[in-house]
């Protein structure tokens, strides 16, 4: 899978060929035809493999006994690591957006919503156990993703390195903690209550 998502990401999903593939890959166009029946396929199952390993390891992440803080430093740190180690993905999808056929444009939803919902999940048990203030969970969870990928986004396309570990946790206490500076012995900033969008 690797090294399709290699050549689709330097050829371009519409140039690449299955034989490029296999070439890459080190075996012959026949034995991919054994296991794929389309390059469509192999790039579909190529996103599939790389979503399915982040949600496991996700998963293993928010099963450990961590506090409000770990759990969502966990999360900040696969997303992040996940959206740089998949950047040939959205380098393909960017230059081919056509290419997000019905199947895989539904698959990419279902993820993207089991993401959100462990985040959900996580958020709940801040504000049940006291940590956070009663907040739409689900906007919460969707501004915390967001920022997430806001911020990797760029580094998809761009080869310079950059501080994973200090920017998870940066954006985990702009989250918790925001961005007013508070005066000593003053309360939380006062903003008008709207509904969600």
């Amino acid at each position: 899978m690797q090294a399709a998502m290699q050549v689709f990401a330097q050829e371009g999903y519409e140039k690449t060929r299955v034989e490029d593939i296999a070439r890459a890959a080190g075996v012959g166009k026949g034995t991919v035809y054994e296991y794929f029946s389309s390059k469509e396929e192999i790039f579909e199952q190529a996103v599939v493999k790389g979503t399915e390993e982040y949600l496991a390891s996700l998963e293993r992440e928010l099963a450990a006994q961590l506090s409000l803080e770990d759990k969502l430093l966990a999360v900040a740190r696969q997303h992040l690591h996940f959206m740089v180690s998949q950047r040939d993905v959205a380098r393909i999808l960017a230059s081919s957006p056509g290419l997000i056929l019905p199947r895989l444009k539904q698959l990419m939803l279902d993820i993207r919503r089991e993401i959100e919902d462990k985040v959900v999940r996580v958020i709940a048990a801040g504000i049940k156990g006291e940590h956070l203030r009663q907040v739409d969970t689900y906007l919460a969870a969707r501004v915390f993703l967001g920022g997430l990928s806001a911020v990797a986004g760029p580094h998809c396309f761009q080869e310079e390195s950059w501080e994973l570990e200090s920017t998870a946790q940066e954006i985990c206490r702009i989250f918790l903690t925001g961005v007013v500076k508070r005066q000593s012995g003053s309360g939380a900033a006062r903003f008008p209550s709207v509904s969600p969008c």
